[in-house]
């Protein structure tokens, strides 16, 4: 099953596409994450009453007893990433910047990861619970850095922009989305891949056409759809859309669903 949320709310379907179900009602609703027993989920949730901080509640996937993962919790704990084999969570607090830190799922205590004097967000444990993935932004662009579960040794894997990381199933890739924001370039916010132990960068799926710019629903937007869905790696299936309601920005490839 898939999470994802959508306008503030969250929603989860089958991994193919079925059995669409809403599981969330209130507030605003965002970063959903599953828990290690996979009949949980924990995401971010900003009440509609205020104040402006949010915490992170857990809710069954049927959507069933939401409830605030730490009951006291007035810390403002945010975009939380479990432990494959459960007992701890990564998540973020801003004091004032974001930092990692990590904390124990059963009495929620816990300490920072990160103290550098800079913004590190997306925390995501690698699938061994080892290493952690995670952005971090001092000077623009943000990059791609990992560390140890512990914190420890602390480097960065990307050179030319990156945020949103995700691990490969083996633990040696890092999948993410292509950002620097200093600059216009066709590369802009396609995924791309670094090997961890070498650092070597590749761009996995190719730009959006940069007439999309101006194409953008012209005369000639079905064209410059069906002209990005050949770009893709012939590895990788397309399913073009039915409909497109936004305008696509260079560099997404917006509207189409890609299918590994």
């Amino acid at each position: 099953r898939l999470s994802f949320e959508a306008g503030g709310v969250v929603f989860i379907v089958n991994s193919d596409g079925t059995d669409l179900r809403q599981v969330t009602w209130s507030g605003t609703s965002f970063r959903p994450s599953w828990l290690p027993d996979g009949n949980r989920i924990a995401f971010d949730w900003l009440s509609p009453q205020g104040p402006i901080v949010s915490s992170i509640y857990v809710v069954s996937a049927d959507g069933s007893n939401p409830h605030p993962l730490c009951p006291s919790d007035s810390a403002g704990r945010r975009e939380c990433d479990w432990l494959p084999h459960g007992g701890s969570f990564l998540h973020l607090r801003y004091d004032p910047r974001p930092s990692i830190f990590l904390s124990d799922t059963a009495t929620c205590s816990g300490f920072r990861l990160t103290q550098a004097n800079a913004s590190d967000l997306d925390p995501t444990y690698s699938p061994s619970g080892a290493q952690v993935a995670f952005t971090r932004l001092s000077v623009p662009p943000p990059q791609i850095w990992v560390m140890n579960a512990d914190g420890s040794g602390q480097r960065q894997v990307t050179t030319q922009g990156g945020e949103h990381p995700s691990w490969s199933p083996d633990g040696g890739t890092i999948v993410y989305t292509r950002s620097d924001f200093t600059q216009f370039c066709p590369e802009q916010g396609v995924l791309w891949t670094v090997n961890v132990a070498t650092r070597q960068e590749k761009q996995l799926l190719q730009p959006w056409p940069s007439q999309c710019a101006v194409l953008a629903g012209g005369s000639g937007w079905d064209d410059t759809i069906d002209q990005a869905i050949r770009e893709v790696p012939s590895h990788l299936r397309v399913q073009r859309p039915g409909y497109l309601r936004f305008a696509a920005l260079p560099g997404f490839l917006g509207g189409a669903t890609i299918v590994a």
